[in-house]
């Protein structure tokens, strides 16, 4: 299938079992091939339930080590904008929406106009983000062509209407229209972006020629995501107290070492047995608002949140 093939599209939702499982492979099967990858993957809803969220996030773990560069597209996000649609109508409108991103960057790698931009500065933006990213895209129509399509951008729920470009490590600007584009209509879309971009961002732009166009242009973003720093400072921690030493009983009643005889004779030690941890209080961060993105409170140690004992 990808034999001939430069550039592949794969598009995945994540977090049930057979694009979870499939895509992996099928990514792999195009980079054999010697294709180049680019994934684009949809994240359940919360409303579905902390196991499909948690298998949706191993999925895209799994995206990362074999799509040249990963889109990740949190359903929560996408249907913001169609909340008040029936169930098949939003489905359509997001669709639409991930063809139009796909159409984009389709187009920014096989287009390019003007000042250049293709799928290697797209993997520059992504591997700066760890691996995953998210899109967004507008166009406008008429004399205030530009206005429209960077408000349309800048007003996507895919990026919380702009905020994400302030704290973005990357951001990919592609602008595309046709003969009747003007360097005027260019400043005016990137006027507008990076007034909303933070001064150590890093800023991808390029602009496509689409034949066959006028009057019309389009413009999309890709943003690598920063991790957002401490709002406030905290007070150093004080000095522990010294650990006591535990003698040999105590030692022999909490870490059970009772050898286990193998069928050929050697002896290993037991499987240690799962360690309980006491709950505790917040201490000085009982008056601190949780951390919390997607619906989870990242302030919860890992294990705790998805449940592996130690």
């Amino acid at each position: 299938l990808f034999e001939g093939v430069e550039l592949a599209f794969v598009i995945v939702g994540l977090g049930g079992g057979t694009g979870t499982g499939a895509a992996p492979v099928v990514l792999r099967a195009a980079r054999e091939a010697g294709a180049a990858t680019l994934c684009f993957a949809t994240l359940p809803f919360v409303f579905e339930g902390a196991q499909r969220r948690e298998r949706a996030e191993q999925g895209a773990m799994a995206l990362r080590d074999e799509a040249d560069a990963l889109i990740v597209v949190p359903n929560e996000r996408l249907f913001e904008q169609v909340k008040d649609l029936s169930v098949v109508e939003s489905f359509r409108v997001a669709d639409e929406t991930l063809s139009a991103g796909v159409c984009a960057i389709w187009k920014m790698a096989t287009h390019p106009g003007f000042i250049r931009l293709d799928f290697a500065d797209l993997k520059k933006v992504v591997r700066s983000s760890g691996g995953a990213c998210t899109f967004a895209s507008g166009r406008g129509y008429g004399p205030d062509k530009a206005v429209a399509a960077a408000a349309a951008v800048l007003g996507s729920p895919l990026i919380e209407r702009g905020e994400l470009l302030g704290r973005a490590r990357s951001v990919l600007v592609s602008i595309a229209g046709g003969a009747d584009l003007t360097l005027k209509e260019v400043g005016q879309i990137m006027e507008a972006i990076t007034a909303r971009v933070g001064e150590e961002t890093c800023l991808f732009m390029g602009t496509v020629v689409e034949e066959n166009v006028s009057d019309q242009l389009g413009v999309t973003v890709v943003i690598s995501e920063q991790l957002r720093q401490a709002a406030a400072r905290v007070a150093p921690a004080p000095a522990s107290a010294p650990i006591p030493a535990e003698t040999d009983s105590a030692q022999a009643k909490t870490r059970p070492q009772t050898p286990v005889t193998t069928k050929s004779g050697m002896a290993k030690r037991a499987d240690q047995m799962n360690l309980r941890f006491d709950a505790s209080n917040a201490g000085r961060f009982k008056d601190v608002a949780p951390t919390v993105e997607d619906g989870q409170n990242l302030d919860t140690p890992t294990f705790i949140r998805r449940g592996i004992p130690i």
